[in-house]
């Protein structure tokens, strides 16, 4: 791997002042999405990371464990959770619970909960914020690689800031954890797996992207 990594670089001619470049770009892009109040994670998602607290704590994706706190805020989670056959669930897809999951752990392992809190849904909405923020970083990075494959670093760098940031990626994606925000990323890695596997800088690894596919579709 350390090979091919080695391999890409010298090939594209990659430098270590480029490399900090856009790792400065990178950091500088996660403070721009993260810090700002434009949040929305109290609307569409709110429940998404309440189902992956839910597939940890009692290995289910219905939410009846937490049915008194949801009859309890039924104003506010009103349409995102649905009654099937006596049970209770999150209405929207499932893709972004599951791939959540690692995360939601880890705020649970220092004392954190999804559900609410003095009222106030604090952690779900924060940690919303926190992988949206990465995830709208990642998708800078992966445009970035893509870009790379065909131009200068210069105009790669411009591209991409211009796609990330002048789009619907910073603008929407960065507000909250919405059911499309594991997508974009997971095709912006199909994509960026397929340029390189043309450009004969990584063999595509066809089950690689079969799961990527997947987990888009998921």
């Amino acid at each position: 791997m350390h090979a091919k990594i080695t391999q890409l670089f010298h090939r594209r001619c990659i430098s270590i002042s480029e490399i900090l470049i856009v790792l400065i770009l990178s950091v500088c892009i996660l403070g721009i999405i993260f810090f700002p109040k434009n949040q929305y994670g109290s609307s569409d998602p709110l429940g998404c990371l309440l189902t992956s607290q839910a597939i940890l704590s009692y290995g289910t994706v219905n939410l009846d464990a937490y049915k008194e706190i949801l009859a309890q805020y039924d104003a506010i989670y009103s349409y995102r959770i649905m009654t099937r056959n006596d049970h209770l669930f999150y209405s929207y897809p499932i893709g972004s619970c599951i791939y959540a999951i690692p995360f939601v752990k880890l705020v649970n392992f220092i004392g954190r909960d999804m559900s609410y809190i003095a009222h106030v849904p604090i952690y779900d909405i924060w940690l919303q914020k926190v992988l949206s923020s990465f995830i709208v970083m990642s998708c800078f990075l992966l445009v970035y690689g893509i870009c790379r494959c065909l131009l200068t670093s210069f105009h790669s760098i411009i591209l991409s800031l211009a796609f990330v940031l002048g789009s619907s990626i910073a603008s929407t994606m960065g507000t909250a954890l919405w059911s499309f925000d594991f997508e974009v990323l997971f095709i912006l890695i199909c994509v960026l797996l397929i340029l390189y596997d043309a450009h004969n800088l990584y063999k595509l690894d066809v089950y690689l992207l079969s799961f990527f596919l997947f987990s888009a579709y998921l």
